[in-house]
């Protein structure tokens, strides 16, 4: 029926606004490691210092030491993280670039 004409068409345009938004010719890029990749599989990485051992106003707010864990995410412009909750302290240290984030109460 013309009803389902009308879909048709209408999820066509969409898919084709879709296309116009993706550009396909660029990559997403998104590596992830963890279990404290960076002082335990990636040492030689580590050893050249590009990422600090530890950050000290860190260590007094969060009243722990040294982190427990260095781990590792490497992403560009495109790569999104989903939305998750993590179970322990994080401090997020941006070498190049810029990260968004979206923070909630942790009562949602």
């Amino acid at each position: 029926g013309d009803n389902e004409d009308d879909e048709c068409n209408g999820a066509k345009h969409q898919d084709s606004i879709q296309d116009e938004k993706l550009d396909l010719g660029d990559p997403v890029v998104y590596y992830s490691r963890q279990n404290d990749c960076l002082q335990t599989e990636m040492k030689k990485l580590f050893s050249h210092h590009l990422f600090p051992n530890t950050f000290q106003f860190a260590e007094d707010a969060f009243g722990t030491g040294p982190p427990d864990a260095i781990n590792l995410w490497i992403g560009n412009e495109k790569s999104v993280s989903s939305m998750h909750k993590d179970h322990y302290e994080n401090l997020f240290y941006v070498c190049s670039g810029q990260k968004e984030f979206v923070l909630c109460p942790p009562s949602d």
